[in-house]
């Protein structure tokens, strides 16, 4: 009974965010439609902005910031095998990623702390390194020397509680085979609409940003 009650609360919950989703996000890319139609003519699906090289009309490489992603899609993403492994979403490198979702396990260890984050669409397991006061312990200044690292990965590591939603940064890697976050930072959401306006900002993103084809030298 238990389970079939969380199975319906979860259905009730990505319903929920499918129906504010279509609402609001109709109204975002409908201005953006109509912003569009008053940009420059385009080359290629990207606006033609002839010799204009300024640091605002050029794409960023998406690999130097955290792209805000839906679990899904980032569980999609095309792994290349290199050493170490590197990550494409439609032709473009891709390496950090920025997701909210409800803290739905937890694994406390030692020298880490496990734990997976739902966000509606899919489930992504995340890694907090804790092993920065091991490693401390062992320098010139001894166990009481002070590491601000490792207290930040121990405060941030007490923030993730089961049922609680936050947002977390860092690293994609590869783990056994599995797409994962190698956690930079966590931070707790009070507000609980933050997960659905995480949703449209990733709809707005992928739709002006993230997926539109790579210009020449950008990747």
């Amino acid at each position: 009974m238990a389970e079939r009650g969380e199975s319906r609360a979860h259905a009730a919950r990505s319903t929920g965010f499918a129906i504010l989703l279509s609402s609001a996000a109709t109204r975002t890319l409908a201005a953006t439609a109509a912003r569009n139609r008053r940009a420059p003519p385009t080359r290629g699906g990207r606006r033609d902005l002839g010799n204009d090289t300024s640091p605002l009309n050029m794409d960023p490489p998406l690999h130097l910031v955290h792209i805000k992603i839906l679990a899904a899609d980032l569980l999609s993403l095309t792994v290349q095998q290199t050493s170490p492994p590197s990550f494409l979403r439609r032709g473009r490198t891709v390496a950090r990623a920025e997701l909210v979702g409800i803290v739905i396990s937890r694994d406390r260890r030692e020298k880490f702390l496990r734990f997976l984050i739902d966000d509606g669409t899919g489930c992504v397991p995340c890694i907090l390194w804790l092993n920065h006061q091991y490693l401390n312990a062992n320098t010139s200044s001894g166990p009481s020397g002070s590491d601000p690292t490792a207290e930040m990965a121990l405060k941030m590591s007490e923030e993730v509680r089961l049922g609680t939603l936050v947002r977390v940064r860092g690293k994609i890697v590869m783990y056994r085979g599995a797409i994962q976050i190698a956690v930079r930072d966590v931070v707790l959401e009070k507000d609980p609409n933050a997960e659905v306006l995480h949703w449209l900002q990733c709809v707005c993103l992928a739709k002006e940003c993230y997926d539109l084809p790579p210009a020449q030298g950008a990747t």
